[in-house]
């Protein structure tokens, strides 16, 4: 008989820290115990380096730190402060999307047989996701 084909799964996680991390991290090790050929793609940020892996870590995803934000109690104070919300939305937006598209571009290049997404919130997620 043929050899049976080992299954490429992608997960992917945009955030490198925190809870959803961990639970990728798990779910990533116990698929590539049963057999499949694993990648999690995530941020470049990724807090788990140090842990063993049976996977393969794609440090994809270049974008910003939710801890790392010196202004995060500011905002509500004033309206020059407001303002300055509203441009870093709106400049993460772009960062947010450019980062999608070259997501997007690897799937495609790489031609993985299962993607699974993590947390993906965002208004622009339907251009990204086949119906």
């Amino acid at each position: 008989m043929g050899d049976k084909k080992q299954m490429k799964v992608f997960l992917v996680e945009p955030r490198g820290s925190g809870g959803m991390i961990h639970y990728a991290y798990q779910m990533c090790t116990a698929m590539a115990k049963q057999g499949a050929d694993v990648s999690l793609v995530t941020s470049s940020e990724y807090e788990l380096e140090d842990f063993p892996h049976n996977f393969q870590v794609v440090k994809l995803m270049e974008l910003w730190s939710r801890t790392d934000d010196p202004l995060s109690g500011q905002f509500r104070k004033n309206t020059v402060m407001k303002m300055i919300r509203g441009v870093r939305r709106g400049l993460r937006g772009i960062r947010w999307f450019i980062e999608w598209v070259r997501l997007t571009q690897y799937l495609l290049k790489t031609r993985p047989d299962v993607i699974h997404l993590e947390q993906h919130n965002s208004r622009w997620r339907d251009y990204f996701m086949p119906a």
